[in-house]
């Protein structure tokens, strides 16, 4: 039988191997790659990537939407689409040009595939716009601010529910997700929870995978925006470190509120507890997990938050929000959950994991062990190679 290929449709993806940006959707690309499905991706571009580009025998398209090519404005902060769309007028004005771009490049790339697999709602829309030129079943992947932040703008709300609608089927990367679905009036026999993979060899605790074995930081992954809710974990580090002296949190990332945070730790007079190291490829960023004792994910929203299981994979025990899809990864064992916004609560729940080193260890291997089990590649392989199957009846 000839092997199934599909086309890969995003506006998130890394800007080269081993990028910090939309690792999440390389992992989706290389786990079909492992259930023997052969994948061309089309993504969105941004000023100074290649149009063409081949990785480890995947062809990348990213075509340009804009002239020049330099004022493409839809990537220019981090944060996804949604915020660059709210801070720039000309990010608005380009999202039609982008459409346009997006959806020829796909109609192209979707030749001679089965169906096209579109993460996030533009892309879907991309894709289903141009359903007469390539008549292919579309399979939309909702990640959180396609779901949660695009129907707060004009508009956004009828867009999100159309595009779900005429997708052929949706997945969602949570229950919480996949409830938001089902409030915009998405059937339900549309929808489905396959939730992203981690690679569990990249990501994988060091040789002493002990407390003490470990530096004494708290470490934070992601996009410098109000949502990831990090001043919440500030303020939580000024309580930790009158407790723990020792200890100083890391900042990965970058973001607009990057300074304020920076004025926040300055004013709780924890300055130089706190480190502002920026934006990191990939593997740097598996070897601050290795490092970390505590990882913290500390949004006041969140679809999944991939990088929770990749701290877990890590062995190194989280504390998270008990918000979106963070409970239904960090379950009763595997690492310890805070009420949104809650400074006091958060601070709380660190200094219970960071005080107890056997409860650590405990935390510890859970997390590692629930990741292996749940959500490793072959499993979530699995999982899309059933529901493309049962599609397309083969």
């Amino acid at each position: 039988m000839r092997r199934l290929r599909v086309c890969v449709a995003t506006t998130v993806f890394p800007r080269r191997l081993g990028d910090g940006e939309g690792p999440f959707i390389w992992q989706f690309v290389k786990v079909l790659r492992q259930q023997q499905i052969d994948v061309t991706v089309v993504a969105m571009h941004s000023p100074g990537l290649p149009t063409r580009d081949n990785w480890e025998g995947v062809e990348i398209l990213r075509p340009p939407y804009w002239w020049p090519v330099g004022a493409e404005m839809l990537r220019k902060d981090g944060g996804g689409l949604p915020i660059n769309f709210r801070r720039y007028p000309l990010a608005r004005a380009q999202l039609p040009a982008l459409l346009a771009a997006h959806g020829a490049a796909i109609g192209r790339a979707a030749k001679g595939c089965d169906l096209i697999h579109a993460h996030f709602t533009v892309s879907a829309a991309a894709a289903l716009a141009m359903r007469a030129w390539h008549h292919l079943p579309v399979v939309t992947t909702v990640h959180g601010s396609d779901v949660f932040q695009v129907p707060k703008l004009p508009l956004g709300t009828k867009f999100t529910r159309s595009v779900l609608r005429q997708s052929a089927a949706v997945t969602t990367v949570s229950t919480a997700l996949c409830d938001a679905c089902r409030a915009l009036d998405v059937p339900p026999s549309k929808v489905s929870v396959i939730s992203n993979s981690v690679d569990t060899t990249a990501y994988a605790p060091p040789a002493e995978q002990t407390m003490v074995g470990r530096e004494p930081l708290v470490l934070f992954v992601g996009s410098l925006i109000t949502r990831k809710g990090v001043d919440t974990l500030v303020r939580a580090m000024a309580q930790v470190v009158a407790t723990l002296p020792g200890y100083r949190l890391v900042v990965v990332g970058e973001g607009p509120e990057q300074a304020t945070l920076a004025d926040l730790a300055a004013s709780l007079g924890i300055a130089a507890q706190v480190e502002f190291v920026g934006f990191l490829p990939q593997v740097d960023v598996a070897r601050w997990m290795k490092r970390a004792r505590l990882f913290v994910l500390p949004s006041n929203e969140e679809g999944q938050g991939v990088v929770v299981l990749e701290a877990m994979a890590s062995g190194t025990p989280v504390v998270a929000s008990n918000v979106g899809g963070i409970p239904e990864v960090v379950v009763a064992g595997t690492g310890l959950l805070a009420p949104p916004g809650d400074s006091k609560a958060l601070a709380a729940q660190i200094l219970a994991l960071l005080g107890d080193a056997g409860y650590w260890q405990q935390v510890s291997l859970a997390g590692r062990n629930h990741v292996e089990q749940h959500y490793s590649p072959r499993v979530i392989g699995a999982c899309y190679r059933d529901l493309y199957a049962g599609m397309l009846g083969r």
